[in-house]
């Protein structure tokens, strides 16, 4: 078996036998504050949503991300803003979710960085913070001709970097979603993003490929996105929208924030 799928047929593995409360239970790294698990989440709780409503959140982001904003919009009653590029320095100016469609297009990851380091610039020069920040890429970013370690490399540095700058705000990071067709490259990219960041890590990936019924979907041993949550083979429907969106907003619940 090569590393890349003993890491995968690991994870998948650990998501088994782990549980909060029940046996049956499949987890994503940890569970909500009430105790139910992030995979299973769907409708966020009242209290997750009461606590995020209270936290200023800046999420950069492309389409799969487009698609998670509108689970939020259509499944909870957060205050969602979105922030168009010449707009960057509102970012942070009241109790918000904020969220940016990055103007790179997909296929440039080093250029999502890159933009997302520009709109903490922007929120800095205003005099607005933010309690956390995050950035999601595209599975559009990891085909065949990814450069991983490259991508990676840059991508750990710029946030270590962003993380000395800007000491109060909690940077999470979150895993780059699937399609039903698997990526070598893109579970390279997500296997490193897990062995780095651990509980600040959202899982979008896993979350996606665990079917309503439990199973995992999976291709060559690979997570791939469950066909229950997509109409496209890559975008979210209207249940994975709502599936996504409630794990997210129980994870950003349950961070500790840096202030």
């Amino acid at each position: 078996m090569k590393p890349l799928l003993l890491k995968t047929t690991l994870l998948m593995a650990t998501l088994f036998s782990l549980a909060c409360g029940k046996d049956d239970d499949i987890i994503c790294g940890s569970c909500g504050g009430d105790g139910t698990p992030w995979a299973q989440v769907g409708q966020p709780s009242a209290a997750d949503t009461a606590t995020v409503k209270a936290r200023t959140i800046f999420f950069a982001h492309k389409s799969v991300g487009e698609n998670i904003v509108t689970g939020i919009e259509n499944n909870s009653s957060m205050d969602v803003q979105r922030v168009w590029a010449n707009q960057l320095n509102s970012i942070g100016s009241t109790t918000a979710f904020y969220h940016h469609d990055m103007v790179p297009p997909n296929s440039e990851p080093m250029g999502k960085i890159t933009a997302f380091e520009n709109a903490l610039d922007a929120m800095d020069k205003s005099g607005n913070t933010v309690d956390i920040a995050l950035m999601k890429f595209c599975y559009a970013d990891f085909y065949s001709n990814a450069k991983v370690n490259e991508v990676f490399t840059t991508y750990k540095n710029t946030l270590a970097k962003l993380q000395q700058r800007f000491p109060k705000v909690l940077f999470l990071h979150v895993t780059v979603p699937l399609e039903r067709s698997n990526s070598g490259p893109r579970e390279e990219f997500n296997a490193l993003l897990r062995e780095t960041y651990g509980e600040k890590l959202f899982d979008l990936a896993t979350l996606e490929s665990i079917r309503p019924d439990k199973s995992i979907a999976q291709q060559n041993d690979i997570i791939v996105l469950a066909s229950e949550w997509t109409s496209d083979g890559g975008h979210l429907n209207a249940a994975g929208q709502k599936h996504i969106a409630g794990s997210l907003i129980s994870f950003l619940a349950n961070a500790k924030l840096n202030k």
